[in-house]
């Protein structure tokens, strides 16, 4: 039990000092998302160039 709590207690800390400084963190986590999200649309249209290339084959 003493070791979840202090474990729960330092996540609590941990989301704290998140919010507090939440800018810099938003900004990465937005940009760490639309990067994958370009990345993922990038692959799928790697994928339809390879997939009609191979039909034209």
């Amino acid at each position: 039990m003493r070791g979840t709590r202090r474990k729960h207690v330092w996540s609590e800390s941990s989301m704290r000092t998140y919010t507090t400084t939440s800018s810099p963190y938003q900004i990465m986590l937005q940009h760490l998302s639309f990067s994958f999200k370009s990345i993922s649309f990038f692959f799928k249209l790697n994928v339809m160039v390879l997939v009609s290339a191979n039909n034209n084959e």
